[in-house]
């Protein structure tokens, strides 16, 4: 695994304290790193190289207005319209020919997919190619920024998880897939925080076949919307809902929640495709951030988070990290 660069920080402090834009310098560098690294085989080393072309191409990319075409569609019609509509129709050209011309044809499999089809597919590997980086990157970071928030706001879950870190990973071992997968505190600290802020904030399915649903009939081809945000907050369903609650799905209690109640990745055949490789490298850096420091609280620190109409933090997230020391490590973790 790539070591994480806390010594690239653009705003620094007394040594034993360090505050920063969570996301901007450590997650979105990482899941940037990991996409480009898994998915297009590309070397980027985003932290170092922040003027990199791939990097400031998917920036651009990701810079998106609510006045966009593509968004006004989602929001004035079906999304199954979506179906009939090229993603790389809304980013800027230049952009996606940078995209197209710099990483497509670099040692990978899109490089075997453009070898093997006619150029007017183009526009459709770059698409799907776009689907990969909204897919891995952006929620993969937002999840790991709000993650680090809701640690940050509740020192006795961080302290928890940071013994069975030291428990499982004494003396800063290195990190193995079998351990970090057996890790039950660390499994409950994510899925509370993805339950307060879920990846996918809505889900969308297209009805195959109709169905009457207490009394409700959906007729074939209709668009289902599944508001995962509002449905993890349910205070029907979720004790407390705005509240962060580990415990709630510690082995005891995660018998008593309805699997279709609690939707990150989604559900059944056409759930994310990418979940298990999300966990694991989501795990892997949270384990690694707290063997070798403290999230807490500082005066820019927004509490309670708020967000925007993209579901974004209205502000950047702002966070101390004090370093872990062998004595405080005995005494806090």
């Amino acid at each position: 695994m790539r070591p994480l660069y806390f010594v690239h920080i653009s705003v620094c402090f007394p040594s034993w304290v360090i505050v920063l834009s969570v996301c901007i310098f450590i997650f979105g560098p990482y899941s940037m790193d990991v996409v480009t690294g898994t998915y297009f085989s590309v070397d980027i080393d985003s932290i170092n190289n922040p003027k990199n072309i791939f990097v400031d191409s998917v920036k651009k990319m990701l810079n998106f207005s609510l006045f966009n075409p593509f968004f006004l569609i989602i929001s004035m019609w079906e999304l199954c319209l979506i179906s009939h509509i090229s993603l790389c129709d809304y980013v800027p050209m230049y952009n996606s020919t940078i995209f197209f011309d710099r990483i497509i044809y670099q040692v990978g499999f899109l490089q075997l997919m453009v070898q093997s089809q006619i150029l007017e597919e183009k526009a459709n590997i770059l698409s799907q190619s776009f689907g990969f980086i909204i897919g891995g990157y952006e929620t993969t970071s937002s999840t790991l920024l709000v993650l680090a928030h809701n640690l940050a706001t509740n020192p006795t879950a961080m302290k928890k998880l940071q013994e069975e870190i030291d428990s499982v990973f004494p003396n800063n071992s290195p990190v193995t897939y079998e351990a970090l997968m057996q890790m039950e505190y660390l499994d409950m600290a994510m899925n509370e925080s993805m339950r307060l802020w879920p990846p996918a904030p809505r889900i969308e399915r297209t009805c195959k076949n109709a169905v009457a649903i207490q009394g409700v009939t959906i007729p074939t081809g209709t668009l289902v919307v599944v508001p995962t945000y509002v449905l993890h907050r349910d205070p029907k369903i979720w004790e407390s809902p705005d509240t962060y609650k580990p415990e709630r799905f510690s082995k005891e209690n995660r018998e008593d929640i309805n699997p279709y109640t609690f939707l990150p990745f989604g559900m059944g055949p056409r759930n994310c495709i990418g979940m298990r490789f999300a966990l694991v490298i989501m795990k892997m850096v949270v384990v690694k951030l707290l063997q070798n420091f403290h999230l807490e609280t500082c005066k820019e620190t927004q509490t309670p988070l708020q967000i925007n109409a993209m579901f974004q933090p209205k502000t950047p997230i702002k966070l101390k990290i004090v370093p872990r020391t062998p004595a405080s490590n005995q005494e806090r973790g």
